[in-house]
């Protein structure tokens, strides 16, 4: 769905989790036009943890990660993403894709900006009986 935010700019609304909340922000280039950083400055803020989500969900920084309660993993949140913003996460997401270079606490956010359909399965072939696992 497609919004005007509080400083002017065409977003998406996305729904995510703290942990997804975490991870997008490496996702952006902080690179570009006066426009556009002035929109990530502000994806930023909206983004970011409250004190109140940090203490609900015990949410702590150790130096070198993140962790919360287990609650955490449930909570999401309706975050405005300016159009620009999220068109940056998305490429660089489907860069990461084509490169090999998603891992697996990317796959939420793939799914998200751009679909878990867009590449083909592999061609998998079962034998053995699958009740039992033998080959």
């Amino acid at each position: 769905m497609l919004v005007v935010t509080s400083y002017n700019a065409i977003a998406a609304e996305v729904e995510l989790t703290i942990r997804e909340r975490l991870i997008i922000e490496e996702l952006m280039p902080l690179t570009g036009s006066y426009h556009y950083l002035k929109n990530v400055e502000a994806f930023i803020s909206v983004n970011a943890i409250t004190v109140d989500e940090a203490k609900k969900y015990d949410i702590r920084f150790d130096g070198k990660q993140y962790t919360w309660s287990a609650e955490a993993d449930s909570y999401t949140v309706k975050i405005e993403i300016p159009l620009d913003v999220y068109n940056e996460v998305k490429a660089e997401l489907i860069y990461r894709d084509e490169k090999q270079l998603l891992n697996l606490k990317h796959i939420s956010l793939y799914e998200k900006f751009v679909g878990g359909g867009n590449t083909a399965a592999p061609d998998v072939t079962v034998s053995g009986d699958a009740d039992n696992g033998t080959n």
